[in-house]
Parts: structure tokens; sequence; C-alpha cells
């Protein structure tokens, strides 16, 4: 997830004592090599268990795929990785050489948080996502962003 000022977000859930969901969200500024604000929040775990008692419809990988295509606009690209579980698949990675030696990495993921949680802003209420990491020729990390939501079957396209 990412914050207005484009850093990146990291959401962690965790269960803490018998009846309380504890989330930790964690904003990295990748060009700063820093975390520039970190946020907790609380919710009952009976509340969170009501929130989640209508399960999300993921994306097939083949769905994905042509998400994919969609965006590289014929684009070649080398798929690096798939991981899947029984809910589907979880994450899917493929990556475009440019011509200048730098890459384009490609990421979907699905949420590990409660996704329907309205506590959350904006920007993380969705059940999956496709981000991108930009590698300089020398492999080195400088930037990224969102590309596409993806929340009760409908994909939204970021940039």
């Amino acid at each position: 997830m990412e914050n207005s000022k484009g850093d990146i977000g990291i959401i962690s859930k965790c269960i803490y004592q018998k009846n309380t969901v504890f989330y930790y969200c964690c904003f990295f500024n990748p060009l700063l090599r820093e975390e520039v604000s970190c946020y907790y929040k609380f919710m009952n775990q009976e509340k969170f268990a009501e929130r989640s008692e209508i399960p999300e419809q993921f994306p097939s990988q083949e769905e994905i795929k042509s998400v994919f295509e969609t965006l590289l606009q014929g684009q070649e690209y080398t798929e690096l990785r798939v991981q899947s579980d029984e809910t589907g698949v979880s994450l899917y990675e493929i990556e475009v050489a440019l011509e200048d030696g730098e890459k384009i990495e490609y990421n979907y993921q699905r949420a590990t948080y409660d996704f329907r949680d309205p506590s959350l802003p904006p920007g993380a209420r969705f059940s999956a996502s496709i981000h991108t990491i930009n590698y300089s020729a020398e492999g080195m990390p400088y930037g990224g962003q969102c590309v596409a939501n993806y929340l009760d079957g409908t994909w939204e396209y970021v940039s």
C-alpha cells in the first residue's frame, strides 16, 4: 500500500491476546531508505470475524496474466515466480527488461490483512494489488508505484 507521498506501506496483522487483532503499519520511503511513519490499530476479534465472513473471490492466474499483458501493452516479459494456496494465487511476479539494462518488476500480491476494515486508509482497502519496482542496470531498486488494485471482482487501474 502507499500513502499520499508515495511511500510504501506494509501492514502486518497478528492476534494479540485472546480477542484482539493488532495491526501495525509502517511506511518506508525507498528513495530515502528510512521509516517515515507508523501506526497501530486494535480491533475486537469478534468484529474482525464478522467482517471476514463474506469471502473475496480472488482472480485466477490467467486473469492476473491478462492484467499484466494489458499493463505491458505488448512488451515481452519473463515470469519470475507464482505462489498459490487453497484460496488461489497469492503472489505472481514478472520482469520486463528495458533496452538500457534497467528492469521493471511487476508484483501481484493478495492482501494479508482485513481489507474491508473501514478504519484503514482508502489506499489499503483492496484485496489484491499489482505494484512495480524499478531496478537500475546495476540491479539497485530506485522507485515503483501501484498500478492496479482488485476488489470484489473488479480491477482498478491506477496509472
